[in-house]
């Protein structure tokens, strides 16, 4: 899609290392990229700030950031209704006790979706117990 309008793709892989992203972003930055789109395993303050100081624009795929920077934009899975959607199913598969399991690492994301869980669980009229949740 890109060649249909001459436009040139750069790819990398970091393979999880924060080390390496932050070298890859470096390098795009050298290289004059239009644009960048970041899809990072870990997102740390020193790696928002390199992206804040590159002056082009930049789509974070379903990362929590502190902060909103102007050339920084956002695509996001909807936490709250995906983890509805998948209570909604072991409910309709006949289950009754129901856990949640968290990933502390995006507190945001598990904000969400600890939320939707109660409010599901309680649409049903289902119990949840406190032992049934770990975060």
């Amino acid at each position: 899609m890109a060649q249909k309008y001459n436009l040139s793709l750069f790819l990398s892989a970091s393979y999880n290392n924060p080390e390496r992203e932050i070298a890859v972003i470096r390098t795009f930055h050298r290289r004059r990229v239009d644009g960048l789109i970041v899809a990072s395993s870990q997102f740390s303050a020193e790696y928002e700030q390199r992206l804040s100081h590159t002056n082009i624009p930049v789509v974070l795929i379903n990362q929590e950031a502190e902060t909103q920077v102007e050339m920084q934009h956002r695509v996001d899975v909807d936490d709250y209704a995906g983890a509805c959607q998948a209570v909604e199913h072991l409910i309709t598969l006949g289950h009754h006790q129901i856990g949640y399991l968290g990933a502390s690492n995006r507190p945001r994301s598990n904000r969400n979706r600890l939320q939707a869980y109660h409010d599901t669980m309680a649409r049903a009229g289902l119990p949840i117990h406190p032992d049934w949740i770990q975060i």
